[in-house]
């Protein structure tokens, strides 16, 4: 027997709000990478100033309105912050690797790297972050 993701309304709703956030957040994210690797930053450091930004943006948004936490604003900004450098760390290596080993260009690295990034946090996130506020 699998293991089994118990999906209700909520959580559909919750997942749907996830994918809302996450897509405006990555073309935020990837216009910034985008400009600034056009402008002439490496790779590395477009990507660093790209997820920062997100980060932010991302934190707000699945704060307020993905998952519409009211809990302790420190708190899940601690959790949200360790899952958030769990999460970006799997997508660097996944960078690195695209770029550095299989030669693929920048543009197609960020795209393949993002992959590593998105199913991770929302799990991280519906988990650990904004747990506490959820009607059961």
């Amino acid at each position: 027997m699998g293991v089994r993701f118990p999906v209700n309304e909520q959580v559909a709703k919750e997942a749907a709000r996830f994918l809302v956030v996450g897509l405006a957040n990555t073309a935020l994210t990837l216009a910034i990478i985008f400009v600034l690797l056009r402008f002439g930053s490496s790779l590395l450091t477009a990507n660093i100033i790209g997820y920062g930004t997100g980060f932010i943006n991302s934190f707000v948004w699945n704060r307020r309105w993905t998952f519409r936490s009211s809990g302790d604003v420190w708190r899940e900004t601690m959790v949200y912050s360790v899952v958030w450098v769990v999460c970006y760390l799997l997508q660097m290596v996944a960078l690195l690797l695209s770029a550095r080993w299989l030669g693929l260009s920048d543009i197609l690295s960020t795209l393949i790297a993002m992959l590593f990034f998105t199913g991770p946090n929302y799990l991280g996130n519906r988990l650990f972050t904004f747990r506490a506020d959820r009607a059961a």
